[in-house]
């Protein structure tokens, strides 16, 4: 049987105590994923996005106890669209749109190993040019949880969160290099956990919290850090759904600018870029009538004497 009979609470109700779980636990992190932030722009700003999107995703399910789990997966869809905020938060928004709408009442395990693989292809669907060694990879590796009850098979995933994320940082080059793992990874791996512990009602230290707790490591004599310079900005913007298709906004934002994320809910489409002529893009699509448009600079923090090529 599934757990939700076992623990008398609806699968919808345990969902909703994970968000609020999650928040906390993004908190508590925000300062060291704002510190691992190298990919793809070293911005300083993954754990505050990362944050601001799960708070704005939790308080759209809200606090009173949930009982419909169609309610939530649409109140977390919708959310994800209006609120993510940054690569990694609309990357994990995503995710959490995918994994909540293909769960299920009372889930048996091959039920949740079906949500967890859907969060992993809704995320990577999400993004133009997926990157190994990032929250892409994390979720991949989530989605080969394996157990014969639910809290078993939330556990495995909770701890292969963790193995993917220490193997970031010698999967991607630029992590490598830094000696850090991914931030958005991490992320992802705080949402897993949040959800483990709430199912199976026992909070346990994990590797994820040995990276959080400790400062960040550099390798070789790297110069102390001095100022932040402007490398370009973000964009990001909003449309309905009827007015064009997600992946066709996907390859035109592919060709102006870099680390395109665009997804969509069924109703509207969030979109995500980076470039240098923000002006151009938005005039590209001012015909498809954006709304919610936001532009941010991003600041890139430079050693002493080194400038942006």
């Amino acid at each position: 049987m599934g757990w939700a009979n076992v623990l008398g609470v609806r699968t919808a109700e345990h969902l909703q105590h994970a968000l609020w779980q999650f928040v906390a636990l993004a908190e508590g992190a925000e300062n060291r994923l704002n510190e691992l932030n190298v990919f793809p722009v070293a911005d300083s700003d993954t754990g505050t996005n990362v944050l601001r999107t799960a708070e704005a995703i939790a308080q759209e399910v809200g606090t009173e106890p949930a009982s419909n789990l169609e309610q939530v997966a649409k109140a977390i869809g919708h959310a994800a669209m209006m609120s993510s905020r940054g690569n990694s938060g609309l990357i994990l928004g995503q995710y959490l749109t995918g994994f909540s709408s293909a769960l299920v009442e009372d889930p048996w395990p091959e039920e949740w190993s079906t949500a967890l693989k859907a969060g992993a292809e809704k995320a990577r669907g999400a993004v133009s040019n997926p990157v190994e060694g990032t929250i892409l990879t994390v979720a991949d590796e989530v989605a080969t949880a394996t157990g014969v009850s639910s809290p078993e098979i939330l556990t495995d995933a909770s701890k292969k969160a963790d193995a993917a994320v220490v193997q970031t940082e010698f999967q991607l080059p630029v992590l490598s290099k830094a000696g850090v793992v991914d931030a958005g990874g991490v992320a992802l791996s705080l949402f897993v956990r949040a959800l483990a512990d709430v199912v199976c009602n026992e909070p346990e230290f994990t590797i994820v919290d040995r990276v959080v707790a400790r400062p960040a490591r550099r390798k070789g004599d790297a110069e102390p850090l001095a100022h932040r310079e402007v490398v370009g900005y973000e964009l990001q913007f909003n449309l309905a759904s009827g007015s064009t298709d997600a992946d066709e906004v996907r390859t035109l934002l592919s060709t102006m600018g870099t680390d395109v994320v665009v997804g969509t809910d069924g109703d509207t489409i969030a979109a995500h870029v980076h470039a240098s002529d923000i002006g151009s893009i938005i005039e590209t699509v001012l015909h498809l009538q954006p709304f919610n448009i936001q532009v941010d600079a991003l600041l890139e923090t430079r050693p002493f004497g080194q400038n942006h090529a």
